[in-house]
């Protein structure tokens, strides 16, 4: 499922994520979370990671881009992303096509589960 896939996000967790999932190809951290995502919706990037307490303004249009390339943009729990919420914050989040969102979501979970 992950072999030649391009991850980026927040440089320890693409790192852990590598180890799990055998053939993703690391890129460095793109700075623009706006442009990470929106590099999913391109093909450029198949898998992007955003840590928590990213905002509304950040994530609205490139998560339009993902959703047009019939992508997805979802919580590591699933969820979909709510925005105008009294604080527009959010959960840490992961971008990809809707398969490799749901598996790179397991792996993310199960990475958590054994860091603690």
């Amino acid at each position: 499922m992950f072999a030649g896939a391009v991850v980026a996000g927040p440089p320890r967790l693409v790192e852990r994520f590598a180890a799990e999932a055998s053939g993703v190809v690391p890129v460095p951290k793109v700075h623009s979370l706006a442009l990470r995502i929106a590099r999913v919706a391109h093909g450029r990037i198949h898998v992007a990671f955003a840590s928590k307490d990213s905002h509304d303004w950040d994530l609205a249009a490139a998560d339009l881009l993902v959703h047009e390339a019939a992508g997805t943009l979802t919580t590591v729990a699933g969820e979909t992303i709510r925005y105008n919420r009294p604080v527009p914050r959010h959960e840490a989040l992961v971008a990809a096509d809707p398969m490799r969102n749901r598996a790179a979501r397991e792996i993310v979970t199960r990475l958590a589960r054994t860091s603690r």
